[in-house]
C-alpha cells in the first residue's frame, strides 16, 4: 500500500507538471490554472480568449513602441519609451518619464470592461512616490485605474469623472515592483496588491462600456493632451473581459500569449 500511495503521488505531480486540468482519481479536480499564479507562471492561459489587451513592454532601450499582443496599434506620447533600467519580466518595461507621457491605443470596444466580470492587472515600479492623482491605465471616459489621495491614499477605479471604488489605504514606496489589480466579481469590485486584497468590496453593476482610446501611464484629457502621468515603470499589463481571475498569487513570469 505504501508503494501504491507513492506511485499515485508521483502521477499526481506529473499531472500538474504537464498542466492538465481534469478529474483525476475518482473526481478530484486538479486545476492547473490555480497553480499558474493567475495565468502568469508559465504555460498557457485558460482565459486567453477573454484577454482583450495584453502588453509585455519588451524591446530595446529607448524604443517608442510597446506592442499589444491582441492587435491594437500603439503610439508613444510625450517621452514615453521602453526602458531596460527596471524590468519585472522580459527584456524591458514601459517608462513614463515626464508629464504627458503615455503609450496610447486607438479606441476599440473590446478593451472596455462592459457590464460583467473583469480583471485589470499590471506591475508598477514608482520612480517618485505619488502624492496626487496618477493614472496607471485608462480607457477614458469608459474607465480609469488610478492611484489617488482624495478620500485617502490608495487605488481607485473611476467611471468617467465619478469615483466607483477605492482600495484600502496604500502609499507605495519607490524602486519596488508592485502587482496591482482591480477586478469585478458579479457586482463586487475589489483591489489587490501583491496577491492580497486591499480594503473591502464595493458594490457596483455599472456598464463600463464605450469605445474609447486606451492610455498606459496617463489620462487622456483632450485631443493630444495627457494628464495625471505616473512617474514610473510599468510592465505586464493585461485586461481580461468577462472573467474575474484568481489574483491571490503574484505571477512568476510574463503573462502567456496563448
Amino acid at each position: 500500500m505504501k508503494h501504491i500511495n507513492q506511485l499515485l503521488q508521483s502521477i499526481a505531480c506529473l499531472w500538474l507538471a504537464v498542466g492538465f486540468s481534469a478529474p483525476l482519481f475518482g473526481g478530484v479536480l486538479i486545476n492547473s490554472y490555480r497553480f499558474s499564479s493567475g495565468g502568469g507562471g508559465g504555460g498557457s492561459d485558460p482565459y486567453f480568449a477573454n484577454v482583450s489587451f495584453l502588453l509585455h513592454g519588451n524591446g530595446s532601450n529607448g524604443a517608442t513602441s510597446s506592442v499589444d499582443q491582441k492587435g491594437h496599434a500603439d503610439t508613444a506620447q510625450g517621452s514615453a519609451q521602453l526602458s531596460t533600467t527596471r524590468v519585472k519580466f522580459g527584456t524591458a518595461s514601459m517608462r513614463l518619464p515626464s508629464a504627458g507621457s503615455a503609450f496610447t491605443y486607438a479606441a476599440a470596444s473590446d478593451i472596455d470592461l462592459g457590464a460583467g466580470d473583469f480583471t485589470v492587472e499590471l506591475f508598477v515600479n514608482f520612480n517618485t512616490a505619488p502624492t496626487a492623482a496618477v493614472t496607471l491605465i485608462s480607457n477614458y471616459p469608459a474607465w480609469s485605474f488610478q492611484w489617488r489621495n482624495d478620500a485617502g491614499a490608495g487605488l481607485y477605479l473611476y467611471y468617467s469623472n465619478s469615483q466607483v471604488a477605492q482600495s484600502g489605504s496604500w502609499t507605495p514606496s519607490t524602486n519596488v515592483w508592485y502587482y496591482v489589480v482591480v477586478k469585478r466579481t458579479g457586482t463586487a469590485i475589489s483591489f489587490w496588491i501583491d496577491g492580497t486584497q486591499s480594503g473591502s468590496n464595493a458594490t457596483n453593476a455599472s456598464n463600463f462600456g464605450g469605445a474609447s482610446p486606451t492610455a498606459v501611464g496617463s489620462l487622456p484629457y483632450a485631443a493630444g493632451t495627457y494628464i495625471q502621468t505616473v512617474d514610473a515603470w510599468i510592465d505586464e499589463v493585461r485586461v481580461t473581459k468577462g472573467v474575474s481571475r484568481d489574483v491571490s498569487s503574484v505571477p512568476t513570469n510574463q503573462f502567456p500569449d496563448s
